[in-house]
């Protein structure tokens, strides 16, 4: 029902400044098992008093001082090479007491959505971004980057957020031919690749685009799914691959 997605204003009316900023500390994501060192990062993401900003960065930088909008569930999204999901904090839900706001990965696709609604005009002062992230967590079975984004983000916009739109993507297994080696997730949540015979077994992955990168040489299967079928290449040796479901 909707009651739980939406808080009342006057719980937090008086902390709201519209058009402010404050200064807040972002620090990185911890490393998912296996990644053995940070991505590439290219960007910050998040909305200021002067609209959206993306912030060029790099692993240096951090931790980072930015200017926030002082509005309540304004996320943070650090975007990172094409092959990795981006990670994401909402402020000032994550914010501790030292004013350091703490990204994770598994706030990334909350923060995308947050983030999608602010730039089409949309609010979300008022929702419950909790509740919103176990819906989130519980229907993709502790992936949130399996579950219809696009949906949630429709229902938030036109103010109709329900249990119900909490939909898990179709998941499908696939095989594409590969080196052997460790091969690591773009996705830290999706289930670990197995390598036999010169294949690697993916899956079950949610529809989306997804990648997964050899641990040594560096070269990357990109992988897209969609309601009939697949099709992935390899920057390593070129390969092109496709099947119907």
């Amino acid at each position: 029902m909707k009651r739980f997605f939406y808080l009342t204003l006057c719980l937090f009316q008086s902390c709201v400044f519209f058009g402010t900023e404050t200064e807040i500390v972002v620090s990185l994501p911890e490393l998912p098992g296996r990644w053995g060192h940070h991505p590439e990062y290219r960007y910050l993401e998040y909305p200021a008093v002067e609209g959206i900003t993306a912030q060029c960065v790099t692993l240096e930088q951090f931790p980072l001082e930015i200017r926030i909008s002082k509005l309540k569930n304004i996320p943070v999204i650090l975007r990172c090479e094409e092959s990795r999901v981006s990670a994401g904090g909402v402020f000032p839900e994550d914010l501790d007491t030292d004013g350091v706001l703490h990204l994770s990965w598994v706030k990334g696709p909350l923060c995308e959505i947050l983030l999608q609604c602010l730039e089409a005009g949309g609010t979300v002062d008022d929702l419950n971004v909790g509740k919103v992230q176990e819906e989130l967590l519980s229907k993709g079975e502790g992936d949130p980057w399996s579950v219809d984004r696009d949906r949630i983000f429709r229902d938030l916009f036109f103010r109709n957020l329900t249990s119900r739109s909490f939909r898990k993507l179709p998941c499908h297994a696939i095989e594409v031919p590969a080196e052997q080696g460790v091969w690591l997730r773009g996705n830290p949540f999706h289930p670990l690749p197995v390598w036999e015979d010169g294949f690697l077994y993916l899956g079950p992955l949610p529809e989306g685009t997804w990648s997964f990168i050899h641990e040594d040489s560096g070269n990357k299967w990109i992988l897209s799914l969609d309601d009939k079928g697949w099709e992935g290449y390899s920057t390593g040796t070129g390969t092109v691959s496709s099947g119907r479901w």
